[in-house]
This record gives structure tokens, sequence and C-alpha cells, in this order.
């Protein structure tokens, strides 16, 4: 039997396909529930909390986990793009071609040698995602890459038909779509009636006091119609953001 330190790492993982996390160790309190989340979920997860072999180099078992894994999962937060630990397992998936699926658990900046590389990945904005949204989204991202054990696919099925039943009545049964496209109308409607208020008085009457004769009152008008489309086109933007938007 060889010693613990010569088994390759291919035979200590029964040579399945598993997900590499990577992450900064500060964020590890909501990093670890996501873990276990997956994991419940049938995916096969390696990180290095639990599994560093005994006797072998912290930095040599990382670097054979992230060579032999089918997908490279990572947490971006202001903490892990300034992780010299992170950026250097970020950077040697991308040398070897791994997919990478990248949560953007905050809003951060990312280090100018990595915006370009991490910008053209998949990647989910964990921030300004509907929870049941995001979860419905990375599950379909891993799925690609890593199929789950097969006893627990009919129950992340189960859990992705309810993910999009409830990401389509979480405004009462209103379905978040036509919502969008009320507002979008709504936003054109007004914009409309924005130049039509503003242009009249150019054509009105010329009729003392008629308050359509006004280009100051026609301007004012109008502004206010305009004001009224922009904040739809934003509530139409946002409502697509949260709800409709995948990645």
């Amino acid at each position: 039997m060889l010693p613990a330190n010569k088994i390759s790492f291919l035979d200590w993982t029964d040579r399945e396909p598993f997900i590499f996390v990577s992450y900064a160790r500060e964020n590890c309190t909501f990093v670890y529930p996501e873990i276990e989340r997956l994991k419940s979920e049938g995916y096969r997860i390696w990180y290095d909390k639990e599994q560093i072999r005994p006797s072998h180099l912290w930095s040599n078992e990382i670097n054979e986990a992230i060579e032999a894994c089918s997908c490279f999962l990572v947490f971006i937060t202001a903490r892990a793009v300034k992780s010299k630990r992170v950026i250097g397992e970020i950077k040697q998936a991308l040398s070897i071609r791994k997919p990478i699926i990248a949560i953007y658990w905050h809003k951060v900046v990312l280090p100018p040698d990595l915006q370009d590389h991490l910008q053209r990945i998949q990647g989910l904005e964990f921030y300004d995602l509907h929870r049941s949204s995001y979860e419905s989204q990375l599950r379909r991202a891993l799925t690609e890459c890593v199929p789950p054990e097969p006893r627990f696919v009919e129950k992340n099925d189960a859990l992705a038909k309810a993910a999009d039943l409830k990401s389509s009545e979480v405004t009462h049964g209103i379905s978040p779509k036509l919502i969008y496209f009320i507002l979008i109308l709504l936003g054109v409607a007004f914009s409309f009636f924005a130049i039509v208020i503003a242009v009249v008085p150019f054509f009105g009457s010329m009729v003392p006091g008629d308050p359509l004769a006004n280009p100051l009152a026609g301007f004012a008008a109008g502004f206010l119609f305009l004001a009224i489309a922009l904040g739809l086109f934003i509530a139409a933007f946002a409502v697509y953001r949260k709800y409709l938007r995948t990645k």
C-alpha cells in the first residue's frame, strides 16, 4: 500500500467529477452554508476546509484539485479580489481553461488584471438577483459541467420548477414579464405625450389666455411627462434585472 503522500489525487477523489470552490476565508460565514446547500443537491464539492489530505503540502493539494476539477466555482467579494490565494487560483483555472462560474456575492471592482478575463466568463450577480432565481441559474450552470448524483436529479428538477414558479408569481400571480411590458408601454406612451405637449403651443391658437398657446407651460408639462416616462423605464429595467435576466 502506498503512503498517503504517494496516493494520486484522482484515486483519492474516486475519479468522479467534482466542483472546486475558491473563496476568501473571511467569507466563510456565507460560503460554507452555500457549499452545504450544493452538497444537499447532489454536487460533489472540493474545498480546502475538508478535502486537504494528511501529509500533503497545502499549495500542492490546491493545485492538483484545480487541475482535476470539472468546474471551478469562485465567490467574488471585496475580500476575495484582494486575496493573493484566490487570485492565484483563478489565474490557474483560467490558464488550463477550466469551466469557471463566478458568483458576485457583493458588487465589487475587479483588479485590472482580472477584469478582461472574468468579464468574459459566466457570472451570477447574487446581490442583484432574487434568491430563487439565483439558485435556479446556478443549478443550471453547474449541471452543464458536473451532473449531480442520480438520486438527486428528481429533487433538483422539482426545485427548479418550484423556483421558476415562484419567480413568475412573486407579484401575487402577476407575471414579471407582463409587468415589464406594461411598464415599457407606459413609458413609451408618456414619452409620446411629452413630445406632443411640448410642441402643441407652437401650433396652437394665438388667442390670449389660451393655455395651449403658452410655450413655457407646454415645456413644463412636457418635462413632467418625460420624467414620469423615465421613471417607468427605470422600473422596467429593475424588473428585468431582478426576475427576467439570465446569464
